[in-house]
């Protein structure tokens, strides 16, 4: 596919139902294993599409990028103590059985006594990533006229003749993460906050060495989603912060004809 989709490419895609999604997969992170957001949600929260009228209309964008702490590789991994249920030793008199007898007499143990009697508990260090608590883009637009959005996500609850639970709505940014138990893990779905920040280019380029962090952080080392080549006009004159990207996204069309992104 081509490396410049731009505002027109992806409009085209979009009113024709076929933006699909742009995950990543974030690794030695505890309990966020995948971040995904909704293409289709994101253009529509960015421009406001409502009734066919536009906040911001697709041609006055020049370019969206991502930025923040869902890419990763720019942020550094801390070490955390993790609690974790560990079947306990065997005793000395498990220790003189034979392999066998003391596999079947665990189980066994397992099965028909407390489970928690059969298990300790013990903390070990790992080094994690702390998850990303949003997934933050900036709309790089002709003017500076829309206010910043932030779309949460809903949880409402469902239930049967059995009981009621949460439901999180995820529609805009999903999540996968690993929750631990006496097993192993569990996979749990859930949803993130989709943070949309406006920028002209004035705004953009004047806001750099003047305290607007995340001008200088979408400089340094955001990537394009929408308008590759415009950004890369925008910023081309700019020295410092230095333009030091660590990922890159991969595009394709599935079967259904839907694009669909990798952040890699």
């Amino acid at each position: 596919m081509s490396k410049d989709i731009t505002p027109q490419l992806f409009q085209r895609y979009f009113e024709a139902g076929k933006l699909g999604s742009l995950k990543i997969e974030i690794p030695e992170c505890y309990r966020c294993t995948e971040m995904k957001v909704n293409l289709d949600e994101l253009f529509r929260h960015s421009t406001s599409i409502k009734f066919f009228e536009y906040q911001t209309r697709p041609k006055d964008i020049v370019s969206m990028c991502i930025f923040g702490s869902t890419l990763y590789k720019h942020f550094l991994i801390g070490e955390r103590e993790i609690e974790e249920k560990i079947l306990k030793k065997p005793t000395i008199q498990e220790e003189e059985k034979s392999f066998l007898s003391r596999i079947i007499s665990r189980l066994l143990y397992k099965i028909f006594n407390n489970d928690n009697e059969a298990l300790e508990v013990v903390n070990r260090a790992y080094k994690v990533r702390e998850a990303p608590e949003d997934f933050d883009v900036m709309v790089v637009t002709k003017e500076g006229l829309t206010a910043d959005k932030l779309i949460i996500p809903q949880t409402r609850t469902e239930g049967d003749n059995y009981g009621s639970w949460q439901v999180i709505d995820h529609s805009a940014v999903e999540t996968k993460k690993l929750i631990p138990n006496e097993y192993g893990y569990i996979e749990v779905r859930g949803g993130k906050e989709l943070h949309i920040v406006y920028r002209s280019v004035e705004q953009l380029l004047n806001g750099i060495g003047k305290g607007d962090t995340v001008s200088e952080s979408v400089v340094r080392y955001g990537i394009p989603i929408i308008g590759q080549r415009s950004f890369e006009d925008v910023i081309q004159g700019v020295t410092m912060p230095k333009r030091e990207p660590l990922h890159q996204i991969e595009w394709t069309e599935d079967l259904e004809g839907k694009l669909q992104g990798k952040i890699l």
